[in-house]
């Protein structure tokens, strides 16, 4: 079996969640990308809004379907900053960051 790591970008309504984490403001709508470790090679949406409300979020659309990352383009200067969001969905299967 491979490991991979999918993205999941949306947008949601933060009420606080189950995690502790630099979560934004309960009540404000951000757009977020979950990062999620999984065993299928294949979008899990269900399994994703299911972790997406795990961290807070209610209202929730996805603003695309789930897709495997290129490890290769996280080396790209203007995408770095999601390496670390990557390497943490690899060590503790999820990552979220999130966009006021």
């Amino acid at each position: 079996m491979t490991t991979v790591v999918y993205i999941y970008p949306g947008s949601g309504r933060f009420r606080g969640g189950e995690f502790e984490w630099s979560s934004p403001l309960p009540g404000g709508k951000h757009d977020f990308m979950l990062f999620m470790r999984q065993e299928e090679n294949a979008p899990l949406q269900k399994e994703a809004l299911t972790e997406i409300g795990r961290y807070g979020f209610i209202d929730v659309r996805f603003i695309a379907q789930g897709r495997l990352i290129n490890v290769e383009m996280l080396n790209a200067p203007e995408l770095t900053q999601f390496r670390r969001n990557y390497e943490d969905a690899l060590r503790d299967r999820l990552s979220m960051a999130w966009y006021p």
